[in-house]
C-alpha cells in the first residue's frame, strides 16, 4: 500500500492546503475533486475521509471566517509542517532504503502523532476555561483529528512496509 506516487502526491496535497490555511486563502486550496480522483487510484479507502474532513476544516475557517488564537494557529502550524517533512523524508525513505533514516521515520511519526494528543488536551482545558470559542473549537479539532490520523497511517504502513529485495544482474 505505502508507495512513493502515494506519498508524494499526499506531499503536495498537505503542502497546498497549509498555504491555504496559513494565508488564509480559500483559493489557495487544491482541487477537492482532482484530488478525490487522483487518490482513489491508490485504494486507501480508510484514510480518505481524514484527508476529507482535513480539507473541509481549512476550507470552513477561512469561508467562515473563523478565528484562532496565536495558540492554537501555532500548534496547528507545527503539525503541518512536521507532516510534510516526514512525507518528504518518507518519500527519501522509499527511494533509499536508508535503515537509519526508516528508524527516524517511525520515531518522529510518533512524536507527531503524540503531538496530536498533547495539544488536543491543551485545547480541551482552553475550550473549558472559556479562552476558545465553541465554533473556533470544532474547526481546530477536525483539522487537529485529521492530522492525527493521517500521520498514524503513514507511520503504521511504514512500520509494515518491506522494501523490496533488490537483485544484482
Amino acid at each position: 500500500m505505502l508507495n512513493q506516487s502515494l506519498v508524494e502526491f499526499s506531499h503536495y496535497f498537505f503542502k497546498e492546503v497549509f498555504n491555504g490555511f496559513w494565508k488564509n486563502n480559500s483559493s489557495l486550496l487544491p482541487d477537492l475533486k482532482l484530488f478525490f480522483k487522483t487518490i482513489g487510484k491508490f485504494h486507501i479507502p480508510e484514510i480518505i475521509k481524514d484527508y476529507q474532513n482535513l480539507y473541509q476544516g481549512v476550507f470552513e475557517k477561512i469561508n467562515e471566517g473563523i478565528l484562532y488564537s496565536d495558540k492554537a494557529a501555532l500548534e496547528l502550524k507545527i503539525i503541518f509542517e512536521n507532516i510534510i517533512q516526514y512525507k518528504k523524508d518518507l518519500s527519501d525513505y522509499l527511494k533509499t532504503d536508508n535503515a537509519t533514516l526508516r528508524s527516524h521515520l517511525e520515531k518522529h511519526g510518533t512524536e507527531i502523532f503524540n503531538l496530536t494528543l498533547l495539544y488536543a488536551t491543551e485545547h480541551e482545558n482552553r475550550l473549558i476555561r472559556g479562552i476558545c470559542i465553541p465554533k473556533a473549537s470544532i474547526s481546530f479539532m477536525k483539522i487537529l483529528e485529521s492530522q492525527r490520523n493521517i500521520i498514524y497511517f503513514f507511520n503504521q504502513q511504514l512500520k509494515s512496509f518491506k522494501p523490496e529485495k533488490k537483485v544484482l544482474p
